[in-house]
């Protein structure tokens, strides 16, 4: 009797052993959600229009809770501006809301144009490609073109920061 048991364990395990491995659990991935970003556009003075140099674009992510938009504090992206005031960044985002990003623009060279004060700026992006058929996590690209005016710091203003009141 104890040898059938035996033998009747063996052939249970076997059995569902083998419909494991012919049925499978399903598709297993591994991953989380992203898009893909191109963001591009030029930063000028509000007052004269001329492009300013010397300023950094800065990219965060944004996401929604009960209504109200968050800023994740770390950066997706950054980058200086070319001379003519105009930048260009793309890459992947894997948080927040895809259609929606914070930019933010910072004087880090306040002797090249004048001393500007932050700015920021939610910005709205388009969708301009779908997500590749053989991706499941891929929400797209999306996509903006923006021109940034930046204020020139008011003299209460060091490097960009306002002094406590």
């Amino acid at each position: 009797m104890k040898d059938f048991f035996i033998r009747f364990c063996r052939w249970a395990l076997a059995l569902t052993g083998l419909s494991s491995a012919l049925y499978g659990c399903g598709r297993v991935e591994y991953g989380a959600p992203y898009s893909e970003y191109e963001v591009k556009g030029s930063v000028i003075d509000a007052e004269t229009r001329l492009p300013v140099k010397g300023v950094a674009v800065v990219l965060k992510d944004v996401y929604t809770v009960d209504g109200e938009q968050k800023v994740i504090p770390y950066a997706v992206d950054s980058t200086v501006v070319a001379d003519d005031g105009t930048f260009f960044m793309d890459g992947r985002r894997h948080y927040g809301d895809f259609g929606t990003i914070m930019v933010k623009v910072t004087d880090i060279d306040p002797l090249s144009d004048g001393n500007y004060a932050d700015m920021f700026r939610l910005v709205e992006m388009e969708k301009i490609a779908d997500p590749p058929k053989n991706s499941n996590w891929s929400s797209g690209t999306f996509g903006a073109e923006v021109i940034l005016e930046v204020e020139k710091a008011s003299s209460g203003e060091a490097d960009g920061q306002k002094e406590e009141e």
